[in-house]
């Protein structure tokens, strides 16, 4: 008897252990698979982002950065590629004519920092407005610049266009930001929408194309205010109120 009662134990102890063997591994595989789907660190490489139309490979012009949070984040930079170089700005009425502008910000920099991805159909919305140089303070949302798209950083160039104005963006309702700017900000905001995914832990760089709101003279904008901001709640990555905003920079009248 009791050499059957030891036998038994055993063979139940093994069970259980072989049980709790299996329920250790399937937890292990289901956190990784996890993991891959909520853009964790533990996720294989990405794939080869694409632009949702035209097919144009664009994982070629992302480039590696560190994963800082372990939670969507997001970063935008604004700089000028020469601070001290005079860019020609067309006019939006009258292309054949430029306003020349100095420190005009025309890389901007989309750092995906946190762990999840953003998303193709995500919407940037990028302000330059005139500046009073005596007060700094900003002028009429009419008194503006332009930005009518922005194409990937290629080492020999421009890459493919990954920002784009959406077709419904002729007033900011269609970001649902009207009860939070009114009328304050017509005019004054270009709104763009990013064509290939960004995943967590890359970073894009963008060339900005400007041009001068029709109607604007040369004498208004001696100075250019420009700012760039991500709603995170409209791109489904943040509850509440969380927007992102890159620092200010001027561009002055050449």
């Amino acid at each position: 008897m009791e050499r059957h009662a030891m036998n038994t134990s055993r063979r139940t102890a093994l069970k259980v252990a072989g049980t709790s063997t299996m329920l250790v591994a399937g937890g292990a595989a289901q956190g990784a698979q996890a993991a891959t789907r909520s853009g964790g660190r533990r996720s294989a490489s990405p794939r080869p982002v694409t632009q949702r139309t035209g097919g144009g490979a664009v994982s070629a012009y992302l480039t590696r950065v560190p994963v800082r949070f372990t939670e969507p984040s997001v970063r935008l930079e604004l700089r000028a590629q020469n601070p001290e170089a005079v860019t020609p700005v067309p006019l939006q009425d009258r292309p054949a004519r430029t306003l020349n502008l100095r420190n005009l910000p025309n890389l901007m920099g989309i750092v995906n920092e946190g762990n999840a991805t953003l998303p193709v159909g995500t919407r940037l919305l990028i302000r330059a407005r005139a500046q009073d140089p005596a007060t700094g303070l900003l002028l009429t949302p009419e008194a503006s610049l332009v930005v009518s798209g922005g194409e990937a950083v290629a080492a020999g160039g421009s890459g493919p266009s990954v920002l784009v104005p959406p077709a419904d963006a002729l007033s900011l309702q269609a970001l649902g930001r009207d009860e939070l700017n009114g009328a304050a900000g017509a005019g004054g905001e270009s709104v763009l929408e990013l064509r290939v995914a960004i995943p967590a832990g890359h970073r894009l760089e963008v060339r900005l194309r400007y041009a001068v709101a029709s109607g604007v003279s040369a004498s208004r904008l001696k100075g250019v205010h420009c700012s760039a901001s991500l709603d995170m709640v409209a791109a489904g990555l943040s509850r509440g109120f969380h927007e992102v905003q890159s620092p200010g920079v001027v561009a002055a009248l050449a």
